[in-house]
């Protein structure tokens, strides 16, 4: 999300960046404008010659306010034809119109993955000149939803947007996923596999218990010792469209006990976590011992 705020702001810093320099350069010519007259009764050769600045300044401040966007605007239209039809959005708004439906953007959805296939189109921010290519992705009841490249989100017809989010939110199928913690970022599952550093491997626990456990945890904090018996695991749960995906959550195991959400006291040698019920902290364990060893 950090990557896509930074995108957004060297892009528009950028996209600015000529208006900026024509508002300096019309105040500049504006000023030195009026010097020319003050100056004018005195040195009229000196006054000729800030003439002549202050009118180049103003007119290429004019140029870089009007004209500078409006060449922009055909660089980018000309790039898009490249790549595909092209959508117009506003930045602000979290909707755009594509084929006569309404597409509405909604923060249930993390996208967790790569889209398969080619853009089906570029969507267009006409108050920032900022385009950026949209696939379509099919959602695991048959919904048609779109994401925009460097977004985590996804935009659903506003239509069916509710029906949509209730369904992932409650009852979509959700394969769970684990990997041994590195103390790094958290990424997605793919660039971890792309990166070769190590990947998320399925484990067998449903959705029902893990729900269960990540909205019921926080009642039993527990203060343990780190001793070197103890594995530490990132462990979350997709969707198998990769729309819907959980926060990445840390999970020690120490022996017979399992820490939901743990933290490092590494100085002190302490590893603070929450514990869960017996049956559900075995079914981890075993889950995660199956496939970890």
């Amino acid at each position: 999300m950090l990557e896509v705020i930074w995108l957004l702001l060297k892009s528009a810093l950028w996209a600015s960046l000529p208006y900026i320099i024509g508002v300096f350069l019309v105040l500049f010519g504006i000023i030195f404008g009026i010097i020319c007259i003050v100056k004018s009764s005195n040195n009229r050769k000196l006054a000729k010659k800030t003439f002549i600045i202050a009118l180049s300044a103003f007119v290429i401040g004019i140029v870089c306010v009007f004209v500078t966007p409006y060449i922009k605007r055909q660089i980018s239209y000309s790039e898009i034809e490249k790549i595909g039809p092209r959508v117009d959005a506003t930045l602000d708004s979290d909707e755009f119109e594509y084929n006569g439906v309404t597409y509405v953007r909604d923060y249930f959805s993390m996208f967790d993955g790569d889209p398969n296939g080619e853009p089906k189109f570029v969507i267009y921010y006409t108050n920032m000149n900022l385009y950026f290519q949209v696939y379509e992705v099919k959602t695991v009841r048959g919904d048609v939803c779109y994401w925009v490249d460097n977004f985590p989100y996804c935009y659903f017809p506003k239509d069916s947007l509710d029906e949509i989010e209730d369904y992932y939110k409650e009852s979509a199928p959700m394969e769970i996923y684990a990997a041994v913690y590195d103390q790094g970022n958290v990424k997605s599952r793919d660039e971890y596999e792309k990166d070769g550093v190590f990947d998320f491997k399925r484990i067998d626990i449903d959705r029902e218990l893990f729900d269960k456990i990540n909205y019921n945890y926080g009642q039993n904090l527990v203060e343990l010792e780190i001793t070197d018996e103890l594995e530490r695991y990132y462990i979350y749960g997709s969707t198998a469209d990769k729309i819907y995906s959980t926060n990445k959550i840390r999970v020690a195991v120490i022996g017979d006990t399992v820490l939901w959400d743990f933290l490092d006291d590494r100085e002190n040698g302490i590893i603070y976590g929450y514990t869960i019920d017996p049956e559900n902290e075995k079914q981890i364990r075993e889950a995660l011992k199956k496939v970890y060893g």
